[in-house]
Parts: structure tokens; C-alpha cells; sequence
């Protein structure tokens, strides 16, 4: 399951951009917690969920999008981009 996983994630990296691939490699953060916490009991401390929010709350940022560079062709938003890279898959 964990190699398909790998192979679905490469897939993604080569037809998306990374930019957009990377932000959903965090979901694995909430899966951590819950398998460390049902396997072994263990809960993080206040800093750790402040880290933990920090580094979802800038992968979130990536999906706001900015004012255009000149010059530069744009093809939508990024959730138009978002959407080709799952019906390219």
C-alpha cells in the first residue's frame, strides 16, 4: 500500500507542478497523529501543533492567487491547474 502510494506521488510530481503536488504530501501529518496516538499513546505538546498549523497554514498560502508577473502567460487560477492535474492522471 505504502509503494503505491510512492508511485501515485512520483506520478503526480511528473504532471503537476510542484508547487501544487506538494501541499497534499501534508495530509500525512493528521494520519501521523492519529495512528501515533491509537498505537502508542502518544499526544505532540503545544509546540508541535503550533509547527504542525505553521506548515499547513504556508502550504494552504500556495493556493491564493497572486497578482500576475508581466510578461507572464497565464492559464487561470490555480485551481484550474489543480483540476488538469487530476484529470490527467
Amino acid at each position: 500500500m505504502v509503494s503505491f502510494g510512492g508511485y501515485l506521488l512520483s506520478q503526480a510530481y511528473r504532471l503537476g507542478q510542484a508547487s501544487i503536488v506538494a501541499p497534499f504530501e501534508y495530509t500525512a501529518m493528521p494520519f501521523a497523529l492519529i495512528v501515533g496516538f491509537y498505537l502508542w499513546g502518544d499526544w505532540p505538546d503545544w509546540i508541535s501543533f503550533a509547527g504542525s498549523g505553521l506548515i499547513i497554514f504556508s502550504g494552504l498560502l500556495i493556493f491564493i492567487p497572486g497578482k500576475p508577473i508581466e510578461g507572464e502567460k497565464t492559464s487561470g487560477n490555480n485551481g484550474d491547474r489543480l483540476l488538469r492535474l487530476f484529470t490527467t492522471i
